[in-house]
């Protein structure tokens, strides 16, 4: 079991995470989403990991304001503290606020996952 201690006051819980290509990987902060179906990488990192971005190969991604298709690509693997996940579908696209993180923790990675997340006390358990 992997535990994180966070600051529950804090506006968002992003994890140090390795973003694995084939024959290379990136640390990165991710933002972790419950609420997002996909995970998603920064235009940046997929290029850096190369990884083949189909505009073919899209998903339809419905927002408050709008919807718009944005490439799926399938990383490698994921890795958190002790923990991996492989051949992870991951949307690519970059936040609009970069300084919160370089992607997002969906639930094509959580799914693989138990969690348990107790905002109260700042402690977040993976499994």
């Amino acid at each position: 079991m992997a535990v994180l201690r966070f600051s529950p006051k804090a506006p968002l819980l992003t994890l140090e995470t390795k973003i694995y290509g084939r024959r290379n990987f990136v640390t990165a902060v991710l933002v972790l989403d419950t609420g997002s179906t996909f995970s998603m990488i920064s235009t940046e990192i997929a290029e850096f990991l190369g990884l083949t971005v189909n505009p073919r190969r899209t998903v339809e991604i419905l927002t408050v304001s709008r919807s718009e298709n944005i490439p799926l690509v399938i990383v490698p693997k994921i890795s958190f503290l002790d923990l991996e996940v492989e051949d992870v579908a991951c949307l690519v696209k970059d936040l609009p606020d970069a300084e919160s993180g370089r992607g997002l923790l969906g639930l094509s990675f959580l799914k693989n996952l138990e969690l348990k997340i107790n905002f109260r006390r700042g402690i977040l358990e993976i499994n």
